[in-house]
């Protein structure tokens, strides 16, 4: 089965929606409204399908707080129902105003092995404090959410679009652009959590590891008028054998171009 998730934009029904393939992608079902109380202030969704008809949704809507709210929906019955949506975490934004760069994204998802749950991160940043996070959270296969938790922190370094990824023994790997504040140069820093620990009940993170060999200036990056931009979303897999394989776009040739990095 594929599901495919989306914003509509531009209809009477704008908001987040959901289809399906039952056929290998060969037809798909009309778009279904997934929470048509968020309405066309959902922002970013991603999916990731799990085992036994689990998957979830995460997405932005923003908070009453003033900021954004990071929610999810779950379904144990492959995308046919959904229980209500939960908060992972209300931030006041997910990156500081970086212009004329435009580096922005929403949240982060990927699916457990086996149908053992979920595992979302995203990047917030707190203008009272100037401080940059990535958090990260879990929840279980039939639906269940813990609220998202602190992996790392710092008020010189601005963490920017993370991805996510699970290996074969539930080993997670989070990848993020680090921008440095002082020098406004980026580095790609690579996160994950130690072997042979059970990600769900005990969800910790090793120090990062930069995996770019040079920091690079993401003003040279692809420009759409007078705004350099880094795209929204960077890529990231998990293999087989403990590796990982992270994509993401790089200037240090001068120009924005897609690199990657073969695992250790």
């Amino acid at each position: 089965m594929l599901y495919v998730v989306g914003r509509l934009y531009g209809t009477d029904a704008d908001g987040l929606v959901l289809t399906r393939s039952l056929d290998g992608g060969r037809t798909f079902e009309p778009p279904r409204p997934l929470d048509p109380a968020a309405g066309p202030q959902a922002s970013s969704p991603v999916l990731a399908a799990a085992g036994h008809g689990s998957l979830s949704v995460a997405f932005t809507t923003p908070a009453s707080s003033g900021g954004l709210a990071v929610r999810v929906l779950s379904s144990t019955d492959y995308g046919v129902t959904f229980g209500p949506a939960q908060i992972l975490a209300e931030v006041e934004e997910t990156a500081p105003d970086l212009s004329p760069l435009s580096a922005r994204s929403g949240p982060a998802l990927t699916a457990l092995p086996g149908g053992r749950g979920f595992c979302a991160a995203v990047t917030t940043f707190d203008e009272a404090n100037g401080t940059s996070r990535l958090l990260t959270a879990t929840g279980s296969g039939r639906g269940r959410w813990e609220p998202a938790v602190e992996a790392a922190a710092g008020t010189d370094t601005v963490y920017l679009q993370p991805q996510i990824a699970a290996g074969a023994d539930g080993r997670l790997a989070v990848t993020v652009y680090a921008l440095d504040l002082r020098t406004h140069l980026i580095e790609v820093l690579l996160f994950r959590t130690p072997t042979g620990r059970s990600v769900v009940s005990a969800l910790r993170f090793l120090p990062p590891v930069k995996i770019t060999s040079a920091p690079f200036d993401p003003l040279k990056a692809v420009g759409t008028g007078a705004t350099p931009w880094l795209g929204n979303y960077q890529g990231l897999a998990a293999g087989l054998h403990d590796d990982v394989h992270p994509v993401w776009t790089d200037t240090r040739s001068g120009s924005a171009q897609i690199c990657t990095v073969a695992p250790d």
